[in-house]
């Protein structure tokens, strides 16, 4: 079958992807290229890494309010590095609160994260937060490919 077939019908069902691989192992890389063929389609993704996540939950709520509003209205989402950094209660909560927003809209997200499920559990603060976030990215609502490991020395 067709690569851009299958992304394409992927996509338009709401559903989305989860790249998970070492540092270097081209998650991020990929996710670009998956944005680049869909913005072919008139489709513009948004990109929002965790670093941003870290910063509005160190910034006050409307900040944090205006982040998560601005991450849930695009047909595409790429979220990147999902889980690195020092967790915090805010920026699990507006990580959450993002998911389950495009998840309720059925919005596609493509997720890069260095961590397994298990081990992304673990870097959230809150257990409950952990398990919601997980539910909104695991195989009922994303495909999940995890890249081999980085070769070069």
């Amino acid at each position: 079958d067709d690569p851009d077939h299958q992304l394409a019908e992927l996509l338009s069902e709401g559903s989305g992807l989860t790249f998970i691989g070492e540092p270097g192992s081209g998650k991020t890389r990929l996710a670009a290229l998956v944005a680049a063929t869909v913005a072919t389609w008139g489709i513009w993704p948004k990109f929002l890494s965790a670093g941003t996540i870290r910063s509005a939950a160190f910034s006050d709520w409307p900040a944090a309010a205006k982040i998560i509003k601005e991450h849930t209205k695009p047909r595409l989402l790429i979220l990147d590095d999902l889980g690195k950094g020092a967790p915090s209660a805010q920026g699990d909560e507006i990580a959450f609160q993002i998911l389950d927003a495009r998840t309720m809209a059925q919005r596609s997200t493509i997720i890069t994260t260095q961590y397994v499920p298990e081990q992304l559990t673990a870097r959230f603060l809150d257990e409950h937060t952990a398990k919601g976030i997980l539910r909104r990215i695991g195989t009922d609502f994303n495909s999940t490919i995890i890249l081999p490991p980085n070769k070069q020395p």
